[in-house]
């Protein structure tokens, strides 16, 4: 007797959630995926081949002694092709071949989260001064738009990337001054990418312009010292009001200082820029010239110091007619 056996019996083959949600987001569209499940039952047996076409692509495994079968795909072919067929191949005892499948469905959620980034004046005063060019800067900004569980900010200055993490829908990123100060623009580009709690991303972009300021300059004179620029007798014997105007990046409040005969005399630069100082007469025969110096910061903060002098003529000879 013999028995007839012309027919191979198939199983089950399931298909596991691709992804914990049945969800291919964004992100993990740019990421493998382990696509399982099991292959039990009829004819199959451990190392029959797992076939899998995704998105045009053949992916192929073989089932584990536990049954189990896992194949590594493509995150762009899943989020290309939502519906899928896993078939593995068995043959049975007398060398019938039989074919098991089990499909899968699942969804491509693409959805951007939407986000703006706003980006604080650069500075102050929204101008790099010489003593920032020279060191580091701290430009800071916000975050605004949908629920995110990450973010990164990227600000590109003078060809030059820097990065930071958006904390509590803020950031702040230290640069080099000197990136802002050679940058051709002046024009600081931000950039803010973010993910959200599903795995989809989203991204802006914004600009801030700002301006450069290296250099001040302030200007000092000096009046007749007396109304005909000589000390006389009596007005050495007194004090000499020494006078006289600032201009430029100078202004009200910047420190004078006069220099005669060694000895320093200071003053304010008055609201309409003028300025004096009483000097002995007596320091003003020892000597035959004036100094003064205005220092100071222009509007942004550079800091400038001007000097003059001038000479006078002495005529202290009470016997001359």
């Amino acid at each position: 007797t013999f028995t007839l056996d012309t027919q191979a019996e198939s199983g089950n083959v399931i298909v596991d959630s691709i992804t914990s949600d049945d969800v291919v987001t964004e992100t993990e569209k740019e990421q493998t995926i382990f696509v399982t499940g099991t292959a039990t039952g009829g004819d199959i047996q451990p190392n029959d081949v797992v076939t899998a076409v995704i998105n045009g692509a053949t992916y192929t495994s073989v089932v584990k002694e536990n049954g189990i079968w896992e194949l590594s795909v493509n995150g762009e072919d899943l989020a290309e092709d939502t519906e899928f067929t896993v078939s593995v191949s068995s043959t049975d005892s007398a060398g019938n071949s039989v074919s098991s499948s089990g499909t899968s469905t699942h969804i491509y959620d693409s959805t951007p989260v939407n986000v703006n980034i706003d980006i604080d004046p650069i500075t102050e005063d929204s101008v790099i001064n010489a003593t920032e060019a020279q060191g580091t800067v701290t430009i800071t900004g916000s975050i605004t738009g949908e629920d995110y569980v990450s973010g990164t900010v990227t600000l590109t200055i003078n060809g030059v990337v820097y990065t930071g993490q958006v904390i509590d829908g803020k950031y702040s990123i230290d640069v080099n001054g000197s990136d802002l100060n050679s940058d051709s623009d002046n024009i600081v580009d931000a950039k803010v990418d973010v993910v959200n709690e599903a795995g989809n991303v989203g991204s802006a972009t914004s600009t801030e312009f700002y301006l450069v300021d290296l250099a001040a300059r302030g200007t000092i004179f000096i009046e007749s010292i007396t109304d005909d620029n000589v000390i006389n007798q009596s007005e050495s014997e007194s004090t000499v009001s020494v006078k006289g105007t600032v201009g430029r990046d100078a202004d009200t409040g910047d420190q004078v200082s006069v220099v005669v005969n060694g000895v320093t005399y200071l003053t304010v630069v008055q609201s309409d820029k003028t300025w004096s100082v009483d000097v002995q007469g007596s320091d003003l025969v020892a000597d035959n010239s004036v100094t003064a110096t205005v220092t100071g910061q222009d509007w942004v903060g550079n800091e400038f110091s001007s000097s003059i002098s001038r000479t006078y003529d002495l005529d202290t000879d009470i016997s001359k007619p």
